[in-house]
């Protein structure tokens, strides 16, 4: 659940709570699923690597949020559903679409096929080129039948567990329209959520005990498996702090890219920077490229770089050999950032 955000007075659907397991409220002989099984029956359950349930036309009106737990996708999905856009039923707390179990499962299917080299690198080179499981598509039409079913203009979705099936969801809607939505990881890290353990997906990892390296660990899959993948036509990148700090700018861009108008939400900036006064360890040597590339530090301050702390012998001296002989700025970026002093 993502915190930062104010609760709003009034909701488009009523707030649900829900834990991992769930029922799904919805039948199972509903008729995007239907039509789904229609399509594979026909072709004597064979499911050909792109088969949508949705037609290309009309998913130039569906959105959909991609990014880790903890990056502030409330704040999207909640403008969206209050800008007109249908996010589907029910919505929880964090305007998740629920029951995710579907969902889960069908990460759990795409997960498996993800190889891991260790050292923190994974091989996703599989997921582009191989048919895609037609047990994948059933769950997802499955998870997504209020969304495919509905009659609006603008229909989408918000669930940060799609950012662990992005390949085979691109692959299902090439046309649909992306949201990117990003956070630095040191805030990212600092709070709990169910994709901390990568195993629980089915994806294979480094095993550690430490929550914070677990978390950064999980970060780092997500955002190597978002770089791995062909982007679509329709992709669109958010920095939550950007939203946070200035949304009227933000929001001017995200109207370019959707179409439509969209409306503002409370927020509290107080959301970002966290990381700056927690005791605890929220910087990992892995991280430093991608605060890099995403501009969360700046490569020409001389700083010093200190070892991470609290991670085990033998993680740390895979983690050092695999970035010895990378970019010197790379290995400098966090010290004087990481210290509230140097602020």
């Amino acid at each position: 659940m993502d915190r930062e955000i104010e609760p709003s007075p009034t909701r488009t659907t009523p707030p649900m709570r829900y834990g991992r397991i769930g029922k799904r409220p919805y039948s199972s002989t509903n008729s995007s699923l239907d039509r789904m099984r229609m399509s594979i029956n026909e072709s004597e359950n064979t499911c050909p690597p792109d088969l949508s349930p949705v037609g290309s036309r009309e998913q130039q009106h569906l959105v959909t949020v991609i990014g880790r737990g903890n990056s502030g996708t409330r704040a999207a999905s909640e403008t969206l559903s209050r800008s007109g856009v249908y996010m589907g039923q029910p919505l929880n707390s964090s305007w998740d679409l629920v029951p995710p179990d579907d969902f889960y499962e069908a990460c759990r299917v795409m997960g498996k096929h993800v190889a891991y080299l260790g050292n923190l690198r994974w091989d996703f080179s599989k997921l582009h080129s191989m048919p895609i499981d037609p047990e994948f598509t059933t769950l997802v039409t499955s998870y997504l039948s209020s969304v495919l079913d509905s009659d609006s203009q603008w229909r989408g979705w918000k669930l940060p567990e799609t950012t662990l099936v992005f390949p085979w969801i691109v692959r299902l809607f090439p046309e649909m329209k992306y949201i990117f939505w990003l956070r630095d990881p040191r805030d990212s890290i600092l709070g709990a959520h169910i994709t901390d353990d990568l195993a629980l997906f089915g994806v294979d990892s480094e095993h550690t005990e430490d929550i914070r390296v677990r978390r950064a660990i999980s970060w780092k899959y997500q955002a190597d498996l978002v770089k791995a993948t062909p982007k679509p036509r329709n992709w669109h990148i958010v920095r939550f702090e950007d939203f946070v700090i200035d949304q009227a700018k933000t929001l001017n861009l995200l109207e370019q890219y959707l179409g439509i108008p969209l409306v503002r939400i409370p927020v509290r900036t107080a959301a970002v920077g966290r990381w700056r006064t927690d005791d605890g360890i929220h910087h990992f040597d892995f991280l430093t490229p991608d605060l890099v590339e995403h501009k969360y530090v700046d490569t020409s301050e001389h700083v010093r770089q200190k070892p991470d702390i609290g991670l085990t012998e033998k993680l740390q001296a895979r983690l050092h050999r695999q970035f010895t002989g990378t970019s010197a700025k790379l290995q400098k970026a966090v010290m004087k950032l990481s210290n509230p002093r140097n602020k």
